[in-house]
């Protein structure tokens, strides 16, 4: 038993996918906001994703037990304090494992849990997963090719899975709209912890969270990148966190303005075809309105009939493409013992508060001077 105070509660943000999460967890583990009367605890950590990975159907019992006997060494000293553990991962996790979890883990929070989401309208979780996999999987497809077989598979299709989490929590789930005009601030970080809250004004202390997306230039030059990266060996956990860390540097400087990806107009009707009864069906079943229809709707209005190739060759100039070829190859030369340096740092500082300061030992620094060379190449 955790014997908290009765008046704590535990809040899990399970995201969804490509809904601002980062966004969130950056906020909430650096403090960056406030609200008359109102706190929230977080972990020491940027994310749960450990915990929530150990509630996955082939994770080990004994990985499981440590994990929420963790949570619960940590939840001991909040002294009444709301909680809130987040990671997208949770996502993936069957909704009746984690309310068994914490009702055998937890149990004094059994009936104080709540469960927040977020989710994105179809066309634009497209969109934004198709870049998302060009800039940490070097993927080769066009946009057209990776939709359609989305909507093969039929990926995307959101009411049955949101409905499960409804079943099991009840009232205690949340799903809240990402779409600007819908949030709370027009900001999903204000959002949330409006939403955690129950109320009060909030203030983000670092602006309105702002997660650029990349421009079809930035989708052509990482794509380029990761293509190097791998036949120079490198493992997809380092190429991610490699070019993960250039797209950030990327959506911070002036090309960040540049031209940015749209749905081809053609695939409109298929995604109407497609989506149309989901976004009617997850409508009526969680929203006053009807965000995600009207959102289905409105492709059409933004939709292209231009071409939109990442081809490095089509979007980038000469001198552009040997500059990036000859970084991309300068970092896959590196020792795998510069190449961890440099990962263990990148995650230190994304993750770990008290080593966030700590200096870049020189091997790992070397790395992130190609990286820095890589961005002013896109920059000129």
């Amino acid at each position: 038993m955790t014997n908290t105070p009765h008046s704590q509660t535990l809040i899990f943000h399970i995201g969804d996918p490509k809904t601002g999460s980062s966004s969130i967890q950056q906020t909430l583990f650096d403090g960056n906001w406030s609200c008359p009367g109102h706190n929230l605890a977080y972990p020491s950590r940027l994310n749960a994703i450990p915990l929530a990975k150990s509630l996955y159907f082939d994770a080990p019992i004994d990985q499981r037990q440590l994990q929420f006997a963790e949570t619960a060494d940590w939840l001991r000293q909040l002294q009444g304090k709301t909680a809130v553990l987040s990671a997208e991962h949770f996502a993936f996790v069957n909704p009746r494992t984690l309310k068994t979890a914490v009702e055998e883990y937890l149990p004094d929070y059994a009936e104080r849990v709540k469960v927040v989401a977020y989710v994105r309208p179809h066309a634009a979780r497209l969109l934004s997963t198709y870049a998302q996999r060009v800039k940490t999987r070097g993927l080769q497809q066009d946009i057209s090719t990776f939709c359609k077989a989305q909507i093969k598979q039929k990926n995307f299709v959101y009411t049955p899975r949101f409905t499960e989490w409804r079943d099991v929590f009840g009232e205690a789930f949340t799903l809240r709209p990402f779409l600007r005009d819908a949030l709370y601030q027009g900001d999903v970080v204000a959002d949330f912890l409006h939403t955690a809250l129950g109320g009060g004004a909030i203030t983000i202390n670092t602006g309105p969270q702002v997660n650029e997306s990349p421009t079809l230039d930035h989708l052509a030059a990482l794509q380029l990148i990761q293509t190097i990266l791998h036949q120079g060996g490198l493992k997809r956990e380092l190429r991610h966190a490699l070019c993960i860390n250039l797209a950030d540097q990327l959506a911070k400087g002036p090309s960040a303005s540049g031209e940015k990806l749209q749905m081809p107009h053609n695939l409109v009707p298929l995604l109407e075809d497609a989506y149309q009864e989901d976004a009617v069906a997850l409508d009526a079943a969680f929203f006053e309105d009807s965000p995600m229809t009207n959102a289905l709707a409105a492709v059409a209005k933004s939709a292209t009939h231009k071409s939109q190739s990442i081809a490095a060759a089509s979007r980038l100039s000469e001198e552009q493409c040997k500059g990036l070829r000859r970084v991309a190859k300068k970092i896959s030369a590196h020792t795998s013992a510069d190449l961890k340096a440099w990962q263990r740092h990148y995650r230190q500082t994304k993750r770990i508060k008290a080593k966030a300061s700590s200096p870049q030992p020189d091997n790992a620094a070397s790395i992130s001077a190609l990286l820095a060379e890589a961005c002013a190449l896109l920059e000129s």
